[in-house]
């Protein structure tokens, strides 16, 4: 069964800005990096806020949408895009430093060992575009997942995204990774396939 979403209207409208401006590709992967990674961060979820960890992972993207994405790197526009939604809604800067941080990092290898709402963006996020730590996601999860969120056309609309980022903003965390590792070779590999 999979974990229920806070039912919040911080989260309720997270929900209806992410479905406002992305299309159905990158709206059916922030869901999976949700689900993946509450799974994830299992252990550390009484420490966890999760109406951040959920919030973040909803918005983590913005910034690869035409509505958001600008000359910055597309995790800061999503974080500054999440900042102006939360002030909006009334939040402490507290937690909406926490949930900027949290779509900030997401690409940060080191932010799997940071705070759960941080660690949850980063993991799901990871295991749904490359396939890390899926082998630690029960397989019924996996098809309860996909089966609500399919990943078809996944690769073939966010890859592209991605490249844009790197040709238009050289200097940014996404271009570092796609020059360290071939990306691209990593997502067509992804062991979540294409369903």
């Amino acid at each position: 069964m999979l974990p229920a979403s806070p039912d919040t209207a911080a989260a309720r409208a997270a929900v209806a800005l992410m479905n406002d401006v992305s299309d159905a590709a990158l709206a059916h992967h922030v869901w999976r990096t949700w689900y993946f990674g509450h799974h994830l961060i299992a252990e550390h979820l009484a420490d966890a806020d999760l109406e951040v960890g959920f919030i973040a992972a909803m918005l983590h993207d913005l910034g690869l949408t035409d509505r958001f994405d600008s000359d910055v790197p597309f995790e800061q526009a999503g974080a500054d895009a999440a900042t102006d939604t939360l002030t909006r809604q009334g939040w402490s800067q507290d937690r909406i430093g926490l949930a900027a941080a949290a779509i900030r990092q997401h690409l940060d290898v080191a932010s799997a060992e940071a705070r759960p709402e941080i660690a949850l963006v980063h993991l799901g996020a990871a295991a749904d575009v490359i396939g890390l730590r899926v082998d630690e996601i029960p397989g019924d999860l996996i098809e309860e997942v996909l089966s609500s969120h399919p990943r078809r056309g996944f690769v073939d609309m966010v890859l592209p995204a991605l490249q844009r980022q790197v040709e238009r903003k050289p200097d940014s965390a996404i271009a570092g990774l796609f020059a360290a590792v071939d990306f691209g070779a990593l997502m067509t590999a992804c062991p979540l396939g294409d369903r």
